[in-house]
């Protein structure tokens, strides 16, 4: 035999995971095809938009994405097929700002920052550098929630990641924050300090608008833990941002938090940098949003 299946995992029809070691030298593809019983076309499909890993044993993983790779004796091989996520096809971007080791990005929402074992086609960081012809990969200086929208900079060497991890510790890298609250807010300005975990986290929300039902928020961070925006609105707050089903909010199609500004020095020649942007497809009258801040 060619290769020992030490996993198969059938979620659905569509959907299956399966891991392998390789006996003999051969074609990652065949190998996949023969333990899954998916098309060979299928399983090209998979390796070229992320959902196929190749390692050895205690080693880290890495995608395999061409068709024609052979896999050595003694390798693990791993494929994470879901037709649904195979069949999205990602938007269309453009940067909203760009130099010579950078670019900021408008990510919309449900588009995660980072690929997944089950692929990356559908990741910023792929589709971006797919926009800008980069062949290599795109480092994202601080991540948004898949379910969240807004500003993203992305460095493209590691020179430059260094730089902006330099600007973010000195607190010369600022981000903005805009979301639209389930309540009428009784306060102006509220600041959080509510830990995290056992992390502690700092929030302040600044209300812009209101109506009968929602509050509109600036939000600045001095702290960043996982969906600490979200936390501390819906668990502190006791007012969830709206589509934010998790933590207790309102259905919407799409979350309305999104990264609105977003200010730094470019790491080459430390110009100033300012960059600006107005959540798309929210309930809020756009002179509203552009409220001054």
């Amino acid at each position: 035999m060619h290769a020992q299946v030490l996993r198969l995992s059938r979620h659905s029809p569509s959907k299956i995971h399966a891991r392998i070691l390789v006996n003999e030298a051969t074609r990652a593809v065949d190998l996949l095809a023969q333990a899954t019983g998916l098309p060979k076309a299928r399983v090209k499909d998979c390796m070229t938009k992320g959902g196929v890993w190749q390692r050895l044993p205690h080693a880290k993983p890495h995608r395999v994405r061409r068709a024609t790779a052979t896999v050595q004796a003694g390798m693990i091989l791993e494929i994470w097929y879901d037709a649904t996520l195979l069949q999205r096809t990602p938007p269309a971007l453009t940067p909203v700002g760009r130099g010579p080791q950078w670019s900021v990005w408008a990510k919309p929402p449900g588009i995660p920052t980072h690929g997944s074992p089950w692929g990356d086609h559908l990741a910023l960081t792929r589709i971006t550098a797919a926009a800008l012809g980069i062949n290599q990969e795109l480092h994202p200086v601080y991540r948004l929630d898949t379910a969240a929208s807004g500003l993203v900079l992305l460095a493209h060497t590691t020179q430059a990641m260094a730089a902006f991890c330099r600007q973010m510790r000195q607190g010369t890298l600022t981000k903005e924050y805009t979301a639209v609250l389930q309540g009428v807010a009784p306060w102006q300005e509220r600041i959080v300090t509510c830990p995290i975990g056992e992390q502690p986290a700092q929030s302040r929300f600044c209300v812009i608008a209101k109506d009968t039902r929602r509050t509109w928020v600036r939000v600045h961070l001095a702290t960043g833990r996982r969906h600490q925006i979200r936390r501390h609105a819906a668990q502190e707050l006791q007012m969830p941002v709206v589509g934010d089903i998790a933590f207790g909010g309102p259905p919407f199609p799409h979350l309305l938090l999104a990264c609105t500004r977003l200010t730094f020095s470019c790491p080459l020649c430390g110009a100033p940098v300012l960059l600006d942007v107005e959540p798309v497809g929210w309930p809020c009258p756009a002179t509203t949003m552009a409220a001054k801040r």
